[in-house]
């Protein structure tokens, strides 16, 4: 059912009923922070942030004004790499060990956010970073044992991670990204001030965009299984159009506040779509291409191949149609990954991945790693069948060249 009012007031909305995460969006977002670490007596907080980002977003001025007369030890830790590695996790977790914070605040892209968490519950659980690859791993060995959580501060719009259990490490010795799904990362609170996004370039807006697109899409597609999906479905509905609405606007006034407002909204619906349906074969197929293409990218890329593949379902395609209206209206599933496929080509994204600068050893491998992840090709819009995964995976890579 479509709700009243405009896409800023339906996604504050929308955000009382983030199921785990407290979103408190602008004007206040920041002003918040004191507000919160008072009421939880924090006496020692650690901010982390990417090496540069911090300044250049203006985060940290904005940090020093609210935080300026607050009795309590900050730290900051501003060395997270854009793909951070198990190794630059390892001395994030170190250094809090050293600090000993009760309160710690990520300010950063999801790369910072996602450190964080992960870090974060490392630090409080003990043990190898490799015992919480995969999902709940640490909850389903400590049943009712809660953790303290991170409080986020996204300054870019797209990843989601400021309501996500989900933290991405890149093993460099396994040449992949791994994931980490937990619910006992899913930050407390997501702190939304659009303005810190205003210093994001062309590029990063654009990468940023498409992985919140996507994100919205691939959950959209998802099966519904019961009544939380149609909640679900809204956000992505929402986030969906905003993006579509605004981020033309955005690529050509960076500063433009109201289409930054609702990037940066979009972003956080599509974080709790995907909390609560999963990605597909794009996010699937891109986890090897870290370094080489930048993520919003590759799953915008993937996206229209794949899609075309789950419409061989009828309540994919069904559900595709409802998709029309944002992208060019047209009158059949085909029209509509058209429309899409379009949109992000208009918008700036590379043709396919040849034009991206992926060689075929490069898509090789994303279609045998793929193929090993079980439990994600169980949870698909349209399911694979087993002797038939590498056929159909090479065929949606070959469709992306």
């Amino acid at each position: 059912m479509e709700k009243n009012g405009s896409s800023e007031d339906r996604a504050l909305d929308f955000f009382e009923s983030c199921p785990e995460t407290a979103i408190v969006p602008r004007p206040g977002a920041l002003l918040s922070l004191q507000s919160l670490a008072t009421y939880e007596g924090a006496s020692r907080m650690l901010v982390v942030c990417g090496a540069r980002s911090s300044s250049r977003s203006g985060f940290r001025k904005k940090f020093d004004l609210v935080m300026d007369d607050l009795d309590c030890d900050i730290v900051f830790h501003d060395a997270i790499e854009p793909e951070f590695d198990v190794e630059n996790l390892a001395r994030l977790k170190d250094f809090m060990e050293e600090f000993g914070p009760d309160m710690v605040v990520a300010a950063g892209g999801g790369s910072v956010m996602d450190a964080a968490k992960a870090a974060y519950m490392w630090h409080q659980a003990g043990g190898s970073i490799d015992d919480y690859f995969g999902k709940d791993r640490f909850s389903g060995a400590n049943p009712g044992r809660r953790l303290r959580r991170v409080v986020c501060v996204p300054t870019t719009a797209g990843t989601g991670s400021e309501v996500t259990p989900y933290s991405n490490v890149v093993d460099r010795r396994a040449g992949v990204k791994k994931l980490i799904a937990e619910r006992e990362i899913v930050p407390s609170h997501a702190l939304l001030d659009p303005g810190l996004c205003f210093s994001c370039g062309r590029d990063l807006t654009l990468q940023t965009a498409l992985d919140a697109l996507c994100h919205s899409i691939e959950g959209f597609l998802q099966p519904s299984s019961g009544k939380g999906d149609q909640k679900s479905d809204e956000w992505a509905l929402e986030a969906i159009g905003m993006i579509v609405s605004s981020l033309p606007d955005a690529l050509v006034k960076p500063d433009l506040e109201g289409a930054r407002t609702l990037l940066s909204y979009a972003a956080t619906l599509g974080g709790m779509v995907i909390s609560t349906k999963p990605t597909g074969i794009p996010h699937l197929l891109s986890y090897p291409f870290y370094g080489k293409i930048a993520h919003g990218l590759a799953v915008a890329i993937l996206l229209p191949s794949a899609w075309s593949y789950y419409c061989g379902d009828r309540e994919v395609a069904d559900k595709t149609m409802r998709l029309a209206r944002f992208f060019g209206g047209g009158r059949s599933p085909r029209d509509v990954v058209a429309g899409y496929r379009s949109f992000i080509t208009r918008c700036g994204a590379p043709s396919g991945m040849s034009a991206a600068g992926l060689d075929d050893s490069d898509l090789d491998r994303s279609v045998a790693l793929a193929s090993e992840n079980r439990m994600k090709l169980e949870k698909l819009p349209r399911r694979i069948a087993h002797e038939d995964v590498d056929a159909v995976l090479r065929d949606i890579i070959r469709l992306s060249r």
